[in-house]
């Protein structure tokens, strides 16, 4: 019986309905006759589930089941989808403030281009209750670029950062590296079979190695000046990260426990970037 009352529940809600009375405001009533028994579909606007009721000829209830989101979606407990995509902005923070101090001044950077982005690849989310709570990771490629203020150059293969300031102006002054890193993030979410009302939320960590950066300078004078080097950055970073959201929208923030330059290398400055999710939830 459970069956049969599970399959008229997905023909009635695949198919327009035929009998409805929604004088309770915002209920769908849908009736089935089927010899002498008559299926009852109740549905509210606000609610995903379904009520099947199965009356006999004199009106008697027979049978009754609630039908959820669960019972009509086979989810599977590892999903794996290859490409999302964050995109930011990189700001610095020196000390227990945001921006640097007066001695760091000249790594000041302009928040608004110095981009974030990152390509997580093979992102996988394990079910850990009811598709409710899971497990994310993936694989990450993790670009930062750092757009600064004056007109300095980041002098390569030193022992420690080495800054000009130059005497020509520059249209483009930035600092930009590449980190390989795997995040790991425990997520919650509150609807997960009805994106339409899903709110999620998801707090973590990650860890990386860097695996290129450059420099790159451009003016009237000068053209395009690109240099690759280590410049003193750490060659290993970790940190915490956060991600919220709403349907298909989702914020992230990445903050950096380890020092944007290597130790002994540079000033302890950390790293920050915030924006948004392109593809939707992490």
């Amino acid at each position: 019986m459970k069956k049969l009352l599970l399959l008229l529940a997905a023909i009635a809600m695949a198919l327009p309905t035929f009998a409805q009375d929604d004088s309770d405001g915002g209920t769908d009533t849908t009736e089935i006759s089927v010899g002498k028994r008559t299926i009852i579909i109740v549905s509210n606007d606000d609610d995903e589930d379904k009520d099947v009721i199965v009356m006999d000829e004199e009106g008697e209830t027979i049978e009754s089941i609630t039908v959820t989101d669960e019972d009509k979606k086979d989810k599977k407990n590892v999903k794996v989808d290859f490409v999302n995509l964050d995109l930011g902005m990189n700001y610095l923070i020196d000390g227990n403030s945001f921006g640097v101090s007066q001695e760091n001044s000249m790594l000041e950077n302009k928040p608004l281009n110095s981009t974030h982005f990152a390509i997580h690849l093979v992102k996988t989310r394990v079910n850990l209750i009811r598709h409710k709570v899971n497990l994310v990771t993936a694989i990450t490629l993790d670009n930062n670029r750092f757009a600064f203020r004056d007109p300095i150059i980041v002098v390569p293969d030193q022992n420690s950062l080495t800054l000009i300031e130059d005497s020509v102006s520059y249209r483009k002054s930035k600092l930009i590296s590449w980190h390989a890193q795997i995040p790991l993030l425990l997520n919650f979410q509150t609807s997960p079979n009805n994106e339409k009302r899903n709110f999620h939320i998801s707090a973590g960590g990650y860890a990386g190695l860097m695996f290129h950066a450059k420099t790159k300078r451009k003016g009237d004078s000068i053209g395009k000046v690109k240099q690759q080097d280590d410049f003193n950055l750490n060659p290993v970073r970790y940190g915490v990260t956060g991600r919220i959201g709403y349907r298909g929208l989702e914020l992230y923030c990445n903050y950096n426990l380890t020092s944007m330059f290597a130790e002994g290398e540079g000033p302890e400055i950390m790293p920050i970037n915030f924006g948004i999710s392109l593809t939707g939830m992490m």
